[in-house]
C-alpha cells in the first residue's frame, strides 16, 4: 500500500495540459479536473514511465481501488470478541483504539478507550524477543505473528518499539532494474532513471 497503491492515485494534476479542442467534444474537455482521483500504474517509481508517450490513468478501476482502501482501512484495527487487533501500523483512531505510528513517532503507542487484550501484528522481519514494551508491567508473548498482552491498562500509552531495518531490493523481471530502498517496510528512495512526477527520492 504504502509503496504502490497509494502514491498511484493522481492527486496533482498541474502538469495536465488539455488538447486543441475545436469541435468542443466532450471527451477532450477539462482532462485535468476530471482526471484528479483517478487511478494508474505507469511506473514503480512515478507516474512518466521512461519511453512511454501515452500514460494512462483509469476512471473505471476507482471503484475497486477506493473500495481496497476501505477494506485496508476498516481492518487497520479492529475490535471483536477476541480483543483489541493492530493489523496495520499505521496512524489510526477509533471510539476503541488509538494507534501512533512506529513509521511517524520514535515508537509505536497504543492507547485503549475500551478494555480487551491487546493483539499488534509484528512484521516478519522483526527478530524474535527485540521488540521493547512500555508503560504495562505486563509481560508479552508473541503468537501467530502477532504480539500479546492479556490485560493491557485502560487510557494508558503502551509503546512499542522495534527497528526498522534498512535493506534494498531489485524490481524484477524489469529492464533495467529498478533498485529499491526500504526502511522497515515503507520505500524510502528507488531509483527513477530522472524521470519526471517520481513518487519517491531518487537513490541516486
Amino acid at each position: 500500500m504504502r509503496g504502490h497503491l497509494l502514491p498511484s492515485q493522481l492527486r496533482d494534476t498541474s502538469f495536465i495540459v488539455d488538447p486543441p479542442n475545436p469541435n468542443n467534444h466532450d471527451g477532450l474537455r477539462d482532462l485535468a479536473a476530471r482526471h484528479r482521483g483517478a487511478f494508474g500504474f505507469p511506473a514503480p517509481y512515478g507516474h512518466e514511465p521512461l519511453g512511454i508517450q501515452r500514460v494512462s490513468f483509469n476512471m473505471d478501476i476507482v471503484g475497486g481501488a477506493v473500495g481496497s482502501l476501505c477494506e485496508a482501512y476498516r481492518e487497520a484495527t479492529r475490535v471483536d470478541q477476541a480483543g483489541h487487533w493492530v493489523n496495520l501500523l499505521f496512524d489510526h483512531e477509533t471510539a476503541a483504539i488509538k494507534v501512533e505510528s512506529i513509521y511517524t513517532h520514535r515508537a509505536m503507542s497504543i492507547t485503549l478507550k475500551q478494555p480487551g487484550p491487546l493483539f499488534v501484528r509484528l512484521p516478519p522481519w522483526v527478530p524474535a524477543g527485540s521488540v521493547t514494551v512500555g508503560g504495562t508491567a505486563q509481560a508479552y508473548r508473541v503468537t501467530r505473528g502477532y504480539l500479546f498482552l492479556p490485560q493491557p491498562p485502560l487510557r494508558q500509552a503502551i509503546s512499542i518499539s522495534f527497528a526498522l531495518p534498512d535493506q534494498e531490493l531489485i524490481l524484477v523481471p524489469h529492464d533495467p532494474k529498478i533498485r529499491v530502498r526500504l526502511r522497515g517496510d515503507a520505500v524510502t528512495a528507488m531509483d527513477n532513471f530522472g524521470a519526471d512526477l517520481t513518487f519517491f527520492e531518487s537513490i541516486g
